[in-house]
């Protein structure tokens, strides 16, 4: 998973940073566009996770462990947990794009399943910090699957379907494609763009093969999603929560020279 993670990354460098900028100048400001795609039942909230999980215990990291103690073997994409699960959450609902997991993955068990390794579950608890719902997504079409499908029928790719928390959907309007294939024969490229309705909105994407990320603030609707690949086909979505984010990188909340985050409550007025 490392060798993955750090072509993904290196590829889109310049890009993932614009897009931490871009959330620390997170508009605050409202006014109208367009909203999700509607559910099924109607419902266009990403507050529909199962009760069962909402008195979970949450874990930021200065109370986390820093190990589980589980055995890892090296593949040719790193370390990976010998137990690990390649599809861990069942479905609870989808559609012809997408199967949404509807559940909350932040405390430490849900992340046992959700992680690679022992760094990785780290860095996702550490993350708790600033990410209020993570959720994992299973990609029936993923960014590959969209730009080769458009190239086959000598068509631009005009538009895509991201997938929010709980069930919801967003159109994003494709304003740039880049894609190439690799000296090792991978596909890989990015995508810009905005969703659709919203012009001020900024849409950040890239895949390596069938793994994705990226993500996109949306002021109008007070949103800030972020993406992160696991495996082919799977994307975890988050929930960025812009205040916390923002404190947990200013003076006052990183500790550099620790390499740690002391944040206290990241609800507590600032």
């Amino acid at each position: 998973m490392k060798k993955i993670l750090i072509k993904l990354f290196s590829a889109l460098c310049s890009a993932v940073l614009t897009f931490l900028v871009a959330k620390f100048a997170f508009a605050q400001n409202s006014s109208a566009a367009s909203t999700p795609l509607d559910n099924e039942d109607g419902s266009l909230e990403y507050m529909g996770l199962p009760s069962d999980h909402a008195d979970e215990p949450i874990l930021a990291n200065a109370s986390a462990p820093k190990g589980t103690g589980r055995a890892t073997v090296e593949s040719e994409e790193g370390l990976v947990y010998t137990d690990f699960v390649i599809e861990p959450f069942e479905v609870k609902k989808s559609n012809e794009r997408h199967g949404w997991t509807l559940l909350n993955a932040r405390n430490t068990e849900h992340l046992d399943l959700l992680s690679h390794n022992d760094s990785e579950r780290e860095r996702h608890l550490e993350e708790n910090i600033w990410v209020s719902h993570r959720e994992l997504v299973y990609r029936k079409e993923t960014l590959l699957d969209s730009v080769l499908n458009a190239q086959a029928n000598n068509e631009e790719l005009k538009e895509l379907v991201l997938p929010g928390i709980g069930g919801e959907e967003y159109r994003v309007q494709v304003l740039a494609v880049e894609h190439r294939v690799n000296e090792e024969g991978i596909s890989e490229g990015s995508i810009s763009g905005h969703l659709v309705g919203e012009p001020e909105s900024e849409v950040t994407l890239g895949y390596y093969g069938q793994r994705e990320s990226g993500g996109f603030d949306s002021a109008s609707k007070d949103v800030s999603i972020s993406y992160d690949p696991r495996e082919d086909g799977q994307i975890i979505v988050k929930l960025i929560d812009n205040e916390a984010l923002e404190y947990a990188f200013s003076d006052v909340g990183c500790q550099t020279d620790h390499g740690s985050f002391e944040v206290g409550d990241p609800n507590a007025e600032l």
